[in-house]
């Protein structure tokens, strides 16, 4: 059933357009105004916390660039395309990073 509805969501996509979930640690400032950005940017909702789920006409990377402007040093996002299986993120550090790249690399070239 699950893959169903999947399939029908994909089905529904306009071309171009892509489904990202968006992971956010926000420590410096409130979030108000990159939750209201996000909304901004397209159909959106929050999933739990600071988990969020996006479809719009971006790639990973220019999403990733729309964003960095609400975050402060201390915070740190993690986004994943899910339709095209890319990820972008932000001050994560180098450890995590590398982790990152072990685990996706991975899963790609299975």
């Amino acid at each position: 059933e699950t893959k169903d509805v999947a399939l029908a969501l994909d089905k529904n996509r306009a071309p171009g357009v892509s489904n990202f979930v968006i992971a956010i640690d926000m420590r410096s400032r409130p979030s108000t105004k990159l939750e209201q950005a996000i909304m901004e940017l397209g159909p959106a909702c929050r999933i739990i916390g600071s988990v969020w789920a996006l479809s719009g006409a971006y790639t990973v990377s220019g999403l990733r660039n729309q964003l960095v402007q609400y975050f402060g040093t201390s915070d740190s996002f993690f986004i994943v395309d899910a339709t095209n299986g890319k990820t972008a993120w932000y001050n994560l550090g180098p450890e995590a990073d590398s982790r990152i790249r072990r685990v996706w690399d991975n899963v790609v070239k299975r």
